[in-house]
């Protein structure tokens, strides 16, 4: 089960920060910038000088940097340990599938049986010794989804509270109440998020024996994957309607570049150095755009990945005849390595952002 961030698509400002596509970048300033002659023309206080735009990216972030940066946070440390799970599941699985025990071996012959596997059969013998740490494998396993549920611990009771004053909020202004403002009030995203904590943190509970009613467990843990599951659906629902939004943005600044562009062309322009700046304002926008589409892009990738694996449970799929062994743990694995791979490009805009700063 992971939910830990789920919908919420971090936007991080990056209204600068055009290290990206520089390149780019710098081709296009080249075409809009005014011309030489033209900026002879003009008057010494109109006189346009073109900035480098190459030292605005000499700035390096390392990868050390980055992986620091996550592992010392929550949402890092989550993905990380949902990584090493289901990859520690999924070579459990291999293991369990691959061993096949030998009738035939005994103590007298055990040395020519070990000889003829590493000559003839290396895989098997490598099998064979990894067995022995199946155990250990499968406890690591569990230690780390319960990590896991530690990490996403003690917010119900944050949410909780908010969800109380949105109630007094509501009753006090009781009188003057609309669809409107108890849309604005009551979010279904936060209800939902509220849901899905509470059931979260009382399976957490169970698993450190504060409770034990097993029917109540078992209607805990059932409404938890119903919960997650909504929470998904409505997730790719917002960040579907943001990508629609973004990319409406981005055609509009792109029409707007290719007026100015006309506008240059045909000489309207009176104030080149006016021109430029904007030209560089509005590239900046598109380059934070495209970004912002690329995030959005790997978030629904993952909601995906972790709406299959969900659905496994939501829909009671146990039969291995109809979903493979290991399917779900396949799922989100890819779910994860999306979502690390997704707070890998906002930490890197993170550290970027602060070193420009510091500068």
């Amino acid at each position: 089960m992971d939910s830990y961030g789920t919908g919420n698509y971090q936007y991080h400002n990056t209204y600068h920060n055009i290290s990206g596509d520089s390149d780019n970048f710098v081709e296009e300033l080249k075409i809009l910038s005014p011309r030489k002659d033209e900026s002879n023309n003009n008057n010494n206080s109109n006189n346009v000088t073109i900035p480098n735009v190459k030292d605005m990216t000499k700035i390096t972030v390392t990868n050390l940097e980055i992986l620091q940066y996550l592992l010392n946070s929550l949402s890092g440390k989550d993905k990380f340990a949902k990584i090493v799970k289901y990859t520690l599941d999924l070579i459990i699985l291999f293991i369990e599938k691959e061993s096949k025990p030998k009738s035939y071996i005994s103590k007298s012959n055990v040395n020519n049986i070990v000889m003829n596997l590493l000559v003839n059969k290396p895989r098997l013998l490598i099998i064979f010794f990894l067995q022995k740490f199946v155990k250990t494998l499968s406890y690591i396993s569990s230690q780390l989804s319960t990590y896991r549920y530690i990490l996403r611990f003690g917010n119900s009771p944050f949410l909780t509270w908010d969800f109380i004053k949105a109630i007094k909020k509501l009753y006090t202004n009781r009188k003057h109440l609309s669809l409107q403002s108890i849309n604005e009030t009551f979010k279904i995203n936060d209800l939902i998020n509220l849901y899905y904590t509470i059931c979260d943190e009382l399976v957490l509970l169970h698993k450190f024996k504060v409770w034990s009613n097993p029917y109540f467990y078992e209607r805990i843990s059932r409404h938890q994957v119903l919960s997650w599951q909504y929470d998904i659906v409505l997730s790719l629902i917002n960040n579907l309607s943001q990508l629609n939004t973004n990319q409406q943005k981005e055609f509009e600044l792109n029409l707007l570049i290719k007026i100015k562009r006309e506008a240059i062309n045909f000489q309207i322009s009176n104030n080149n150095k006016l021109f430029y700046n904007d030209t560089i304002d509005i590239y900046a926008q598109l380059n934070d755009l495209k970004r912002q589409k690329k995030v959005i892009h790997l978030e629904i990738s993952k909601l995906i990945f972790d709406f299959m694996a969900n659905s496994i449970d939501f829909f009671k799929v146990y039969d291995a005849k109809i979903i493979p062994k290991g399917t779900y743990g396949v799922l989100s694995l890819v779910s994860g390595l999306i979502g690390f791979y997704k707070l890998w490009i906002n930490a890197k805009d993170d550290i970027y952002s602060s070193k420009q700063k510091s500068e």
